[in-house]
């Protein structure tokens, strides 16, 4: 088999499920970038350290890091029964909370 033959196969995967896997590899990428973007170990110190002592607190700053990881939870967990409409709708929630909190 060349090349040029293995375009003309035929997908034996039903749509139904094609479709969940891309949907699921999609949004597991795009969770995978915010995470990359904004929850590496890396870029959490950098912003801890730059944050001003007045403003700065352990407290808020652990609420704010629960709250994050509690809604990246919910984007996996909803990737894990397959609903890929609320794990869009978190992420989208995630995205928010990382741009005005991180």
């Amino acid at each position: 088999m060349n090349e040029y033959d293995a375009e003309y196969l035929v997908d034996d995967e039903p749509l139904d499920q094609k479709r969940a896997r891309l949907q699921n590899e999609l949004v597991s990428g795009v969770l995978a970038q915010l995470e990359n973007a904004y929850l590496s170990r890396e870029k959490l110190y950098k912003k801890i350290l730059e944050s001003k002592r007045s403003a700065f607190s352990w407290t808020a700053t652990i609420d704010r890091l629960d709250l994050i990881d509690a809604v990246r939870e919910n984007v996996k967990t909803s990737l894990l029964f397959g609903n890929y409409r609320r794990a869009t709708w978190y992420l989208r929630v995630l995205d928010r909370l990382c741009r005005t909190a991180l």
